[in-house]
Parts: structure tokens; C-alpha cells; sequence
């Protein structure tokens, strides 16, 4: 049987529109996967951020600590360090 006015037998056109069927899911299944990977990516890049600011944090910090080690160092070479004799005083 044809289908009226288009030339195209019956099945034919039933089997078309069960391919586009399948390929409109096939096309829903990619964009919803496109919007996970997308949600994906903008999480990582959240998570970037973050990491890089701690990075960030913490070299200042260590930066901080290392000046306190130093000054902390100095001191205690200035405990262990001789006392300066003073002439004619015993």
C-alpha cells in the first residue's frame, strides 16, 4: 500500500519513522550525557580554583613560618654564642 499522495509504501515509512524514533533517543541520550560532562567540567574547574587558592594559602603560610623559623634560629644562636668578655672584669 501506498501512502497517499507521497509514493512511499506503508512499512517502508513505518520503519522510517521508527529509525528517527530511535535516533531522536540516541540524540536525547547524547545531549543529556553532553550535560553531565559539561557539569563535570565546570566542577573541575571549581575544584582548580579552590586547589590553586590553597596552594596559594599555603605558601604564604609556609613563607610566614620559614621568617619565624629564622628569627627563632637567630635567637638561639645568640643564647649559645660566648658572652663578649669585658676587659678588666673577671
Amino acid at each position: 500500500m501506498l501512502l497517499t499522495g507521497c509514493g512511499v509504501p506503508q512499512a517502508e515509512y513505518d520503519a522510517l519513522e521508527k529509525e528517527i524514533g530511535i535516533l531522536e533517543d540516541q540524540l536525547d541520550q547524547n545531549s543529556n550525557e553532553k550535560l553531565k560532562v559539561e557539569k563535570a567540567n565546570a566542577e573541575l574547574a571549581e575544584g582548580q580554583i579552590r586547589l590553586e587558592q590553597l596552594v596559594r594559602d599555603l605558601t604564604v603560610e609556609k613563607t610566614a613560618l620559614e621568617g619565624k623559623i629564622k628569627i627563632l634560629e637567630e635567637e638561639l644562636e645568640g643564647v649559645k654564642a660566648p658572652a663578649p668578655a669585658v676587659s678588666g672584669v673577671e
